[in-house]
């Protein structure tokens, strides 16, 4: 296995993991399956009280204490102990309390990988690949282009800074106050999206209406001087975008898009301005690359 497919194998092996029962004693990271009940002073915590409750151990439901009480039980043991919590923990009715524990293990699954074979590549590669060596060929063919065009994504935005640091430009401040309000824009909906509101955001991080205009400034004045160069340059090469192209690039994003018709179709849904806009700017950018004289 090559050593930069590993680390995707051991997330992809760990995915298709499952949990089997086990006579053997619990360890970090099992699934237990007990009988719990816990007292503050002869009361019972009710959350904390139930037959049948399911935990992974590792993932602290109780605090750091508490897993490390219930590795090394097998099923049908019974053990006590008694934890005493800090004063400032999350859950207030045991915080600053000595708390007593009573757990009697029904179950105990541990984790069991799958072997790296063929069945496993085809099962994760959703039927795509009939063998191993196969499913890995694929693998390192696709990290080896997620490589390359991160290394090609990161030269290009190094050279767009580049050029933006060396240009001498007046821009309309108007269009700079423009991308800020985007920016803005973009940051409601996402609040929203969480329930709340920009005003609510501001008052936690403690800043005006005015402070936080000011402190996406810079970055809208970067894209906004950025925007300007790659139109220049659009417009004197004079950098066209043709039908073909949209076609293939609406193919590429929207893979069910696999006749003319429903090409046309995603196509009419589109901004189609703005989207040969944003194609034009990234022929701009390969021409940079392209052209670009770089010192090693």
């Amino acid at each position: 296995v090559q050593t930069c497919a590993l680390p995707i194998l051991k997330t992809l092996q760990d995915n298709a993991s499952e949990y089997e029962h086990s006579e053997e004693a619990s360890s970090d990271g099992d699934m237990l399956t007990m009988n719990i009940s816990a007292l503050v002073q002869e009361t019972p915590i009710d959350l904390w009280t139930k037959e049948n409750m399911t935990v992974k151990i590792g993932l602290k439901n109780f605090g750091d204490t508490v897993d490390k009480e219930l590795i090394g039980i097998k099923v049908s043991e019974t053990k006590s102990f008694e934890v005493t919590y800090p004063e400032d923990y999350a859950k207030e009715d045991v915080a600053g309390k000595l708390v007593s524990f009573s757990v009697t293990v029904v179950d105990v699954r541990k984790k069991q990988l799958p072997p790296l074979d063929d069945a496993f590549a085809e099962k994760v590669s959703n039927k795509k690949h009939s063998t191993f060596t196969d499913f890995k060929e694929s693998l390192k063919t696709e990290l080896d282009a997620r490589a390359k065009s991160a290394s090609e994504e990161k030269l290009r935005v190094e050279l767009l800074d580049k050029i933006s640091e060396d240009s001498k430009m007046d821009i309309p401040n108007g269009m700079i106050e423009s991308e800020i309000d985007n920016d803005i824009r973009q940051y409601e909906q996402q609040i929203r999206q969480s329930g709340g509101n920009l005003q609510q955001y501001l008052n936690v991080i403690g800043q005006s209406d005015q402070q936080f205009r000011e402190q996406l400034r810079p970055n809208a004045e970067k894209r906004v001087k950025s925007t300007l160069i790659l139109d220049a340059i659009i417009e004197k090469e004079s950098i066209t975008v043709s039908d073909e192209e949209i076609k293939e690039e609406v193919k590429k994003l929207l893979p069910h898009a696999d006749t003319e018709e429903k090409i046309n179709q995603e196509m009419s849904r589109l901004n189609l301005d703005g989207f040969k806009k944003m194609l034009r700017q990234r022929k701009a950018v390969t021409f940079i690359v392209e052209n670009a004289k770089i010192s090693k």
